[in-house]
């Protein structure tokens, strides 16, 4: 008996460690375990996920979603996933809003917030990781606004924030002169309408004719009641300068900011005879019968006094300038066309001749065709 009783002990106690080794096995699990989507097998004897996880060192919080719950039992091939909660601050055209989730990149966190990024631009990426730390995201929706400009109409989409941003878009440079019927700093929304006047101010110069002066000078050179010119008159210049302003290139203000002289005009000179003629001497009567009867035909009947009535006639015709070339067809002071001049025998040009040979001219032709050959002047002088 003393020799059975040892081996049914050695017996006992083989079984019970061979019962403890069976134990110990049946304790030990294989069980997967992912972190923020980083999958890993794990080998354990821990009972539950949560002390699971305290075993491998993983710290969670309330934010952060465990799947099973912690205190779920662990068996072997338990799937354990682990994702850790993050604050995104994310901004929409401007308006914050911020998110916890669990979500590992900026494009699952958008799509938890149910925004409509199409055609939005995004910064950073759609494509970037989002840290335990958190992200800031930038979404700035496209949207579509009427700028109506120079009286046209067109839609703009863009993610501008603001109505400058649109104009921008639209390639609408806007300076501080230009209206808008909106301010330039407003808020951006789908449906915006903006009315932009481009308002342009220039400098516009005009130059104009100054008048010249007529200065008359005595002289004994010539005869009394001859004139000649001197000096030609030539015009000055004055030059204006206006503020012009338009909108959308239709002048709505023109105003006259200064006025200067550039050129100073040259009064124009006029000799004026003051030379007596000689007194004629008495003739025979039967030379001065032939006088009266024909002869030079170019030289007049009785001198004609200053003042007379030819001197009139001539100040009206040409400003009593009897040597006058106008370029008109007409000349000297009565103004002559050569024609007639000659037809009554006149020699050379009219205005080459003195006062005195136009005059005895003058009296031929209205002696044979009347004050009618200087119409108006001899109208306005009371001669018919």
């Amino acid at each position: 008996m003393r020799k059975i009783i040892p081996a049914v002990a050695a017996g006992v106690t083989a079984l019970a460690v061979a019962g403890a080794t069976f134990g110990y096995v049946t304790l030990d699990k294989a069980v997967a375990l992912s972190i923020d989507g980083d999958m890993r097998q794990v080998q354990t004897m821990e009972p539950t996920v949560g002390e699971l996880l305290e075993k491998q060192g993983i710290q969670v919080g309330e934010r952060d979603v465990v799947m099973p719950s912690p205190d779920t039992r662990l068996a072997e091939g338990t799937a354990i996933t682990v994702s850790y909660g993050r604050l995104v601050t994310i901004t929409v055209d401007g308006a914050e809003q911020q998110i916890w989730t669990t979500a590992t990149s900026v494009d699952r966190a958008i799509d938890e917030l149910g925004v409509d990024t199409t055609g939005a631009d995004i910064e950073p990426g759609l494509d970037t990781a989002v840290g335990r730390d958190g992200i800031a995201v930038d979404i700035a929706t496209a949207k579509t606004v009427t700028i109506i400009a120079a009286g046209k109409k067109r839609n703009v989409t863009t993610t501008a924030q603001t109505v400058a941003g649109a104009l921008t878009a639209a390639k609408i440079k806007v300076d501080g002169n230009d209206k808008l019927s909106v301010r330039p700093t407003a808020k951006l929304l789908d449906g915006t309408s903006v009315r932009y006047v481009e308002v342009t101010e220039s400098k516009v110069t005009k130059k104009v004719s100054l008048a010249f002066d007529t200065v008359h000078k005595e002289t004994d050179e010539l005869d009394k009641g001859d004139t000649k010119v001197d000096r030609k008159g030539v015009k000055g210049v004055r030059t204006l300068t206006y503020k012009v302003v338009r909108h959308d290139g239709k002048t709505v203000s023109k105003k006259r900011t200064s006025a200067k002289t550039t050129k100073k005009p040259v009064a124009r000179v006029v000799l004026v005879g003051t030379k007596e003629e000689p007194k004629p001497q008495p003739q025979p009567e039967r030379e001065s019968r032939r006088r009266s009867g024909g002869g030079d035909s170019s030289t007049p009947s009785a001198r004609v006094a200053s003042g007379s009535v030819w001197d009139r006639l001539a100040q009206c015709e040409s400003g009593g300038n009897w040597s006058i070339n106008t370029g008109n067809g007409y000349y000297g002071g009565l103004q002559f066309s050569l024609s007639t001049w000659r037809a009554y025998g006149g020699s050379g040009y009219p205005h080459q001749n003195s006062r005195a040979q136009q005059i005895a001219i003058a009296q031929k032709l209205q002696a044979a065709a009347g004050w009618g050959q200087w119409p108006a002047c001899s109208r306005k002088l009371g001669l018919r």
